[in-house]
Order: C-alpha cells, then sequence, then structure tokens
C-alpha cells in the first residue's frame, strides 16, 4: 500500500501519512510501514532539484553554499528533499527542496477529488451524512496548500521559535536563508 501511494504522487503520500496517524482504523503493521512515507520517500536525483534552486535564487544559487550534499538526501518525503549543506559562512544548515512540479500535481489530484466527492455525494447520500466527503478533502486540501509553500512554513517555524523559547527541551530549527516558496 505504501509504494502504491507513493507511486501516485504526493497527494496521496500525504493521504498515506495522515493514516500512519490513525492506529484506531489502521492495522499497526499498516502504520508501521506508511510511516515511511513520512521522511523516507523514494528519493530523485539531485539534479532534478537543481533547476528549482535555479529558478528561485538565480544562476548564481551555488554562491549561497560552501558546500551541499548532493549524493544523499537527508530525508524525502511527499513534496520536498532536504540536504545537508554549509552555508557560504560556513553555517550547518539543511537545505529543503520541494520536488519540481508538485504543486501542478496536487492542483491536478485535488480537482479530480473534488469531482470524485460530488459524485459520491448525489449517488451515496446516506454515506455522505455519515461523512461529510467534501469538507474532509477541504481540511486536506488546506493543509496541503499552506504545506507547499515553503514561506508560510518558514513563517509558522519563526513563529514556534518565540514560542517556545522559554522551554528548555523543545526546539524548533531557525530558518537561515530568506524563504523562496520552495526553497
Amino acid at each position: 500500500m505504501r509504494e502504491a501511494l507513493q507511486s501516485l504522487g504526493p497527494f496521496y503520500i500525504k493521504v498515506g501519512q495522515i493514516l500512519s496517524t490513525r492506529s484506531d482504523f489502521v492495522p499497526e503493521a499498516m502504520i508501521e510501514e506508511l510511516r515511511l512515507l513520512h521522511d523516507q520517500v523514494t528519493p530523485l536525483p539531485f539534479d532534478v532539484f537543481e533547476p528549482v534552486l535555479a529558478a528561485e535564487f538565480g544562476p548564481r544559487w551555488p554562491r549561497l553554499f560552501r558546500d551541499i550534499d548532493t549524493r544523499t538526501p537527508l530525508g524525502a518525503a511527499s513534496l520536498a528533499q532536504v540536504y545537508r549543506a554549509d552555508l557560504a559562512d560556513g553555517t550547518a544548515a539543511a537545505v529543503k527542496i520541494q520536488r519540481p512540479g508538485v504543486a501542478q500535481v496536487m492542483a491536478q489530484d485535488m480537482a479530480v477529488l473534488r469531482k470524485a466527492a460530488r459524485l459520491v455525494a448525489r449517488a451515496a447520500p446516506r454515506f455522505t451524512t455519515v461523512i461529510d466527503v467534501p469538507a474532509m478533502l477541504g481540511v486536506l486540501f488546506d493543509a496541503m496548500q499552506d504545506e507547499s509553500d515553503f514561506r508560510r512554513e518558514a513563517a509558522n517555524m519563526r513563529h514556534g521559535l518565540r514560542l517556545t523559547a522559554d522551554f528548555e527541551h523543545l526546539t524548533v530549527p531557525r530558518v537561515l536563508l530568506t524563504p523562496t516558496r520552495r526553497v
């Protein structure tokens, strides 16, 4: 099931991630496998992500870094891959780069699922009185829209950093570069 969700793309990987948290109706063996979708999606080669860096930071993007480990990502998930790097000043960092074309794929999947939800509502009105599929999809779509804009994620991280400042055992990574929508 994990491999099927992964092959279907980012939206379905996100569904698998959500299911991995639902031990109330997903068997434990399946949950363990679905948990891999949080950071162990099959990685793509770095050269797939390099055009995203160039589009977001311009052709001189390599000057932002002293080094970036392009061989093995730290993690790969539904929307992005993360690479270990050293900024130009030597500061250790992690660089999160969105998968190319992921926003368009998500938009297409959402459009198809909205249509499917309308068909289900018409074909099975009793089902929709129990489960409001359009509302459920709406919550998921809203969350995915927020996650697909890394500027919003960075703003949330900065806010989280302020909120956790007084807690000794809570940490939130600092955003080191000015984020873009995709990096």
